[in-house]
């Protein structure tokens, strides 16, 4: 099953949780198929297809396609500012991803190497995503996937 699909079905079992969705709820999809620096991943964008699904159960979303690192910014802080009204909250971020023991980090399109002095001034760390939705206990849900389709 790809991801789109898990989302779809994401979308009506975030729905029965808590009753009615409040004009609040937040929805972040950034699909990051078409790297600069770095073998591209196939088929990332197409979960920006879900959009219209969550869209349909009254979640307001933010999505960018190939999402550069200011791309990226943008779309966090609108969530940043969004995030404390909102009931629940749902991450989606498909695309390439940088490693350590420790840390993870969702990377930009326009990310030049995959250097930790790169990554981690110009990537998305998972970490800040994880901050966010820990404030929505059983209201939030986070969806990665790599080149593989799979979890990073």
């Amino acid at each position: 099953m790809g991801l789109r699909n898990v989302l779809n079905s994401a979308v009506a079992a975030l729905s029965l949780g808590t009753g009615a969705v409040s004009a609040q709820d937040l929805v972040l999809m950034v699909g990051n198929e078409a790297y600069r620096n770095f073998n591209p991943v196939s088929n990332a964008r197409a979960v920006l297809g879900a959009a219209s699904a969550f869209e349909a159960a009254g979640y307001q979303v933010i999505e960018v396609a190939d999402a550069t690192e200011s791309q990226m910014k943008s779309a966090l802080d609108q969530v940043e500012r969004l995030h404390g009204d909102a009931d629940r909250v749902v991450v989606v971020l498909p695309g390439q991803f940088m490693k350590t023991k420790s840390s993870t980090w969702f990377a930009p399109t326009d990310l030049q190497s995959p250097s930790l002095a790169n990554v981690g001034f110009d990537a998305l760390p998972l970490s800040a995503v994880l901050s966010y939705l820990g404030e929505k206990p059983g209201g939030a849900a986070l969806f990665l996937a790599d080149e593989a389709g799979g979890a990073p």
